[in-house]
C-alpha cells in the first residue's frame, strides 16, 4: 500500500509542476484564476490518494476476512472428524449413543466406588439422570444398577456425581428409607419399567452401573 501511495504522490507532483503559466515571463504575480486551479489540482490529488489508500486498504480487509472465515470452517471440520472418531472407538467398545450423550450399561457387578472408578477411567462419569425421558431410558434394563447419585455424609443432602444438587427424582414409594440405619447413600434403579424406580443402598453392595459420557455434536 505505501508504494502504490508513493507512486500516486509522484505522479500528482509532477503534473501539478508541469501545469503551463498564462501570465507573461518575468511577472510575479499569476494569472487570474491560476491559483484556484491549482488549488483544485492539489485537492483532486489528494482525493485520489485517499481512494487508492482506502481501496488497498478494503482489499487487505477482506482478504483477511476471508482467511479467518475459510481458517474456522476448517477448524470446525477437524473437531467433528474428531468427535466422530471417538464416537466410533465407543460404539466398538459397546456403549450406546442417544444423543446428547454416550451409554455404557455393565455386564458385571461392583460397588458403587468402584463403578464410578470404572467410568472415570474411559472419560465418563455415572450416569445423572436429568429428564423423564433419561429415567425411562436407564430404566429399560433388567439389572439392578447403580446411577450416579448419592448422599453427602456432612449435610445429608443427594447429590450427583457432577455436583448438582437433586432437584427432579424418581424415588420409589418410601424410599430413600436408609433401612434399618445401614448407611444407605447410594442410589440404585431397583424396580424396572416403572417411572418410579430409585431406591437407596449401601454403597459396598454390588450392582450393575450405568455410565455417561456427553459427546454432543451441537
Amino acid at each position: 500500500m505505501a508504494e502504490v501511495v508513493r507512486e500516486e504522490s509522484i505522479r500528482i507532483a509532477t503534473e501539478y509542476n508541469d501545469m503551463p503559466e498564462t501570465f507573461s515571463p518575468g511577472s510575479t504575480t499569476a494569472a487570474p484564476g491560476q491559483s484556484y486551479y491549482k488549488g483544485l489540482a492539489v485537492a483532486f490529488g489528494l482525493l485520489c490518494l485517499l481512494q487508492v489508500g482506502l481501496n488497498v486498504s478494503l482489499r487487505i480487509y477482506n482478504s483477511g476476512k476471508m482467511a479467518n472465515i475459510d481458517f474456522n470452517r476448517a477448524n470446525e471440520t477437524a473437531v467433528m472428524k474428531m468427535k466422530l472418531n471417538e464416537l466410533e472407538k465407543y460404539l466398538q467398545q459397546g456403549w450406546l449413543y442417544i444423543h446428547p450423550s454416550l451409554y455404557y450399561v455393565s455386564r458385571v457387578t461392583k460397588s458403587w466406588f468402584d463403578s464410578r472408578n470404572f467410568c472415570v477411567k474411559r472419560g465418563a462419569d455415572l450416569v445423572v439422570i436429568n429428564s423423564k425421558k433419561e429415567q425411562e431410558f436407564t430404566n429399560q434394563f433388567a439389572r439392578i444398577t447403580w446411577i450416579g447419585l448419592h448422599q453427602r455424609e456432612d449435610n445429608e443432602q443427594w447429590v450427583w456425581v457432577d455436583g448438582t444438587l437433586l432437584t427432579r427424582s424418581f424415588w420409589a414409594p418410601g424410599e430413600p428409607s436408609d433401612d434399618e440405619g445401614k448407611d444407605e447413600n447410594c442410589t440404585e434403579i431397583r424396580e424396572h419399567y416403572i417411572e418410579k424406580s430409585w431406591n437407596d443402598a449401601s454403597c459396598q453392595q454390588k450392582n450393575f452401573w450405568i455410565c455417561e459420557k456427553n459427546i454432543s455434536f451441537l
